[in-house]
């Protein structure tokens, strides 16, 4: 019981400052394929607000991406795998071109080939993605560190009176902080059939960010054996957000 206390205290302090006034999160609204490489300042995407632009009443709020050339072909290769990631090409280009700022060439031929009908937009899936995916992210995220930190289970024993949870924990937690969650929501969220993709996104979204974090604290590489890490990297990646797609072969590979 005691460590069940130390971490919905632990969710407060942690949560009690993102909770806007409606009981969300604060923070930027995003799907999984605009998540998962835009916090990397190694190899990620940028999105730039020009001063010219910021200056420009009509403009005003428009943008450009800035697209590392590693990552370029590796977004289209996934583009041509998952709608997510298509749509998220499709902004990328859209946004450039309407700036008159450059693509890296594999954008641009993906933006060609999109205009003239060679490449379609994949398949959609049964259920549309939302841009709550940050918000789950973020509790399934509290849920790891809880029942880590505090050696608690990540659901609790029904059958057992008188035992809780790290999903326990963050909904008590989170309602506290003034956002009102069940358990069941942060268990279904976990464990349900329904959210399988969804935490298999979370834990590629996890694995992206510690090699993320690795390479940028590293102080020993530079030059070629920096970009040789960042491809190895890259190639992780890429695997591990593959595996969250739907009927895709085993066997894929990229191209860089």
């Amino acid at each position: 019981m005691r460590d069940y206390q130390k971490a919905t205290a632990y969710v407060c302090d942690t949560i009690e400052h993102a909770i806007n006034v409606d009981g969300r999160l604060i923070g930027a609204e995003s799907t999984f394929a605009e998540y998962v490489f835009q916090f990397s300042e190694v190899y990620g995407v940028r999105i730039v607000y020009p001063e010219d632009v910021i200056d420009n009443d009509e403009m005003r709020g428009e943008c450009y991406y800035s697209v590392h050339p590693l990552l370029a072909p590796i977004l289209v290769n996934l583009a041509e795998l998952d709608e997510g990631f298509f749509d998220y090409c499709l902004i990328i280009c859209a946004c450039n071109l309407r700036l008159g700022y450059p693509l890296e060439p594999s954008l641009g031929v993906f933006s060609s080939r999109v205009l003239q009908g060679y490449i379609k937009r994949p398949t959609k899936r049964s259920r549309p993605r939302n841009r709550e995916w940050t918000e789950k992210f973020r509790m399934w995220m509290l849920v790891q560190d809880v029942s880590q930190q505090f050696a608690l289970n990540v659901t609790r024993n029904d059958e057992v009176s008188g035992r809780y949870s790290a999903c326990d924990a963050v909904a008590e937690g989170l309602t506290v902080c003034g956002r009102i969650t069940k358990y069941s929501e942060i268990k279904n969220l976990m464990t349900h059939p329904d959210y399988k993709r969804l935490r298999m996104e979370c834990e590629a979204a996890f694995a992206v960010m510690q090699r993320s974090n690795d390479l940028s604290q590293s102080e020993v590489l530079d030059g070629g054996v920096r970009d040789l890490a960042i491809i190895d990297a890259l190639e992780a990646d890429v695997l591990d957000i593959v595996r969250t797609f739907p009927a895709v072969d085993e066997n894929y590979t990229f191209d860089t």
